[in-house]
C-alpha cells in the first residue's frame, strides 16, 4: 500500500462517519465501548 491508497481509506471512513446523523454518534460510540468491554471482562474471567 502506497500513501495515496491510505489517504483514500481515511478520506472513505471520515465519508462513512459524516453519514451517521451527529445525535446517534455518541450513541454508536458507547455502544462500540461497551462491546469492548464486555470482550475484555469476558477475557478476564476465561
Amino acid at each position: 500500500m502506497n500513501w495515496y491508497d491510505i489517504l483514500r481509506l481515511v478520506l472513505a471512513i471520515l465519508k462513512i462517519l459524516d453519514l451517521i446523523p451527529k445525535e446517534k454518534r455518541p450513541a454508536a460510540q458507547e455502544e462500540a465501548f461497551k462491546a469492548v468491554a464486555k470482550i475484555v471482562t469476558e477475557d478476564n474471567i476465561a
